[in-house]
């Protein structure tokens, strides 16, 4: 078997790259596709301010779960509001971390303030620190979101 030379793993190494680049702007992060009980919330939440470095983004946290009705509908609102959800997406790194009845994450939400219902959000800084808890709450109208207190939210944070 022959050597690999180091122009070989250079090539190979620059279409890996071109490849993950590809994939991570055509595609959210898996922490922020779904509210998976058995993800690790401190392994996610590092992988999570590594792409908020790179992008110049806080992270956003939102608290909730496959159970959640309010949490369906939130994904749901941002795919009848395409453009709002681009706005959120593209303003902050999402990290979706399960809380319920058979998976608490304890230890991960005792670094943060009381959740007021859910779906929560946390924004942290990329060290990590809170710059807010936001009851979602106060995002609703009837049995959706409204579009207008989403877009404030979002415009108060966008760089």
């Amino acid at each position: 078997m022959e050597r690999m030379t180091s122009r070989q793993a250079f090539l190979y190494l620059f279409i890996f790259l071109i490849m993950f680049s590809a994939n991570s702007v055509l595609a959210k992060p898996y922490y922020s596709q779904s509210y998976d009980t058995h993800r690790d919330p401190f392994a996610a939440l590092q992988a999570a301010r590594v792409q908020a470095l790179t992008r110049g983004v806080p992270i956003l946290i939102i608290a909730g779960g496959e159970w959640c009705r309010w949490c369906h509908i939130m994904d749901r609102f941002f795919k009848t509001h395409a453009d709002i959800g681009k706005e959120f997406y593209d303003t902050f790194e999402v990290l979706k971390v399960y809380i319920g009845t058979d998976n608490r994450n304890e230890k991960f939400f005792a670094q943060y303030p009381e959740l007021k219902g859910l779906p929560h959000f946390f924004i942290v800084n990329t060290e990590g620190t809170l710059l807010e808890s936001k009851a979602t709450n106060v995002l609703e109208k009837g049995s959706s979101y409204d579009a207008e207190a989403f877009r404030r939210f979002i415009q108060e944070w966008a760089r």
